[in-house]
């Protein structure tokens, strides 16, 4: 099989292993999702990486990314 750019290696975990969606907040992740997040998400270190990496200025979501993923 040919290696695509962003291709998802055959070995790597399980996408919501690596994810890690704390269990009360699934429900609102699943039906609300693209109400709650209209940028990146993820937990506050990702949004940080995230928002170096891209030379933001404000991180985008932090309230509600604290609230679902701690």
């Amino acid at each position: 099989m040919r290696k695509k750019s962003g291709c998802i290696s055959s070995n790597a975990e399980d996408i919501l292993t690596r994810f890690n969606p704390p269990t009360e907040s699934w429900l609102q992740l699943t039906t609300s999702f693209e109400q709650l997040f209209t940028g990146p998400m993820g937990t506050t270190q990702s949004l940080d990486d995230c928002q170096r990496h891209h030379k933001r200025r404000r991180r985008h979501s932090i309230t509600i990314s604290r609230t679902l993923f701690g």
